[in-house]
């Protein structure tokens, strides 16, 4: 048995469980998110899925002008509305998808 500190107690435990074990069990929650989205979208008709790539492109496109800061910010300064009903639309997709 040891006599410093145990691994939870250290800088490196710290860094492990407050970060990598964070990023493993995120990384776990999409890995299953992501199953269940394919298993949803092995059950759609053709069509459906390109209604739904579509969709999803949209929505991509929509996320990186929201959450790039210069563009975010050129827009809210620019036309403030345009950002509002992005970050709508975003938020009506994503709460539909739940």
């Amino acid at each position: 048995m040891s006599n410093g500190p145990q691994f939870f107690e250290t800088r490196m435990g710290q860094s492990f469980y407050d970060g990598t074990m964070k990023r493993l069990a995120h990384a776990a929650e999409s890995i299953a998110t992501s199953l269940e989205q394919l298993a949803e979208r092995e059950k759609l008709t053709p069509l459906q899925r390109v209604e739904l790539d579509s969709t999803t492109a949209l929505l991509r496109a929509a996320l990186v002008i929201t959450k790039t800061p210069t563009i975010a910010t050129w827009l809210q300064d620019h036309d403030p509305k345009a950002l509002e009903q992005l970050e709508q639309g975003i938020a009506a997709v994503v709460e539909e998808r739940l």
